[in-house]
């Protein structure tokens, strides 16, 4: 669309140029030549503009999958941070699983002492310790695991101490989450959809660009002269108005039109599966963290029902009416209800994450 300005320097040798006055200003044996070219195109159909709006909607298109990747890393920051948190929490609970253990062996020793119980409810116990002891183990290398990944992820080290939100927090207090809508209604925001929209429109302009072909071109050239020879050499400067249009080429043009008429039918339909897309997306994250707000309220009161079943099992322990057994199951249906809602705990809150960056509501945006 700007006009172009081109130097040209040349020397022009012949043989057997005219003789006289007359043949060497017609034709001189050398003519040298050094100008100044200016051209400005007047007219193309729309081709110019539709071109430079083409490039500039792929260059946004490309950002905004530059953002998208960004969101992307966002839920794996956002997920490796939560199982930090679920596996050491998780560490937690196995350790205070087995310090009650061994709390249950040290009175199980006395009752043995007194003859109140047998060296095998001790035994039992003890593999009970052994057993936790190993599961500890465990934890404690997928803990080595995502801290390494956490490093790869944020460049931070790789024992950076992590706080959030604590499982024990009631589940009243719990952040709600807004209605279905609201997330649904950020889907325009999301980068890959306005990826997939500027990629679209710029399928349009090749079609503009392809019809423009179709239209009459029309230039303007201007020449300045420095060094010219023969009949023209006090002639400093010209200037040529041309203007041309396409009669016939053999359908190619046709084909062009048609072709980019294909591709932009083509880039729509992706642009109505993205869409379709993150509404399923949504839809479906929206029903996990509903569900898991549900299960976290269940779960809720199986911790306290099987609290309070250990509390009476333990004091029937103490007091013979119940055997070792009896209160190791209610010890570990305690224990592993607190592991089940903590885990649980953990999971809604990737899942929210999911959820939000999903919607557009905390990944970052294009501007």
């Amino acid at each position: 669309m700007l006009p172009t300005l081109v130097g040209n320097a040349s020397i022009f040798t012949q043989s057997g140029a005219g003789a006289g006055d007359v043949g060497s200003s017609i034709s001189p044996a050398t003519t040298p030549l050094v100008k100044l070219t200016l051209t400005q195109p007047l007219f193309r159909g729309g081709r110019d503009s539709a071109t430079v709006s083409q490039n500039q909607r792929l260059l946004d298109a490309q950002n905004q999958l530059l953002h998208q990747e960004m969101a992307n890393l966002s839920i794996e920051v956002a997920q490796n941070f939560y199982t930090i948190l679920m596996i050491e929490t998780d560490i937690i609970d196995v350790s205070t699983e087995i310090n009650l253990y061994a709390k249950r062996i040290d009175e199980l020793k006395s009752r043995v002492a007194i003859g109140q119980s047998r060296i095998n409810d001790v035994l039992t116990v003890q593999s009970a310790v052994a057993t936790l002891r190993a599961q500890l183990t465990q934890l404690q290398g997928q803990r080595e695991i995502a801290r390494s990944r956490f490093f790869f992820l944020t460049g931070l080290d790789s024992q950076t101490p992590l706080q959030g939100l604590s499982p024990n927090t009631s589940v009243k207090s719990l952040p709600t989450i807004e209605p279905l809508d609201a997330y649904l209604a950020g889907i325009p925001d999301r980068p890959d959809i306005k990826s997939a929209s500027l990629q679209y429109l710029a399928t349009q302009e090749s079609l503009n660009i392809a019809n423009g072909a179709t239209q009459p071109s029309i230039d303007l050239t201007g020449n300045y002269y420095f060094v010219r020879n023969g009949v023209n050499q006090n002639v400093p400067w010209d200037v040529l108005l041309s203007a041309s249009t396409p009669i016939f080429n053999g359908t190619i043009l046709e084909s062009k039109i048609k072709e980019s008429q294909s591709i932009e039918r083509d880039y729509a339909l992706r642009l109505q599966r993205a869409i379709r897309t993150a509404d399923y997306e949504i839809r479906t994250l929206y029903r996990t963290v509903t569900q898991g707000q549900d299960q976290l309220r269940a779960l809720d009161e199986v911790r306290k029902i099987a609290e309070h079943t250990y509390t009476i099992q333990l004091r029937d322990g103490r007091l013979g009416l119940v055997s070792n057994l009896d209160v190791m199951m209610a010890l570990g249906t305690y224990q592993e209800s607190i592991r089940a809602i903590d885990r649980a705990y953990f999971t809604l809150q990737i899942d929210r994450e999911k959820l939000n960056i999903a919607a557009g509501k905390t990944a970052m945006k294009a501007d």
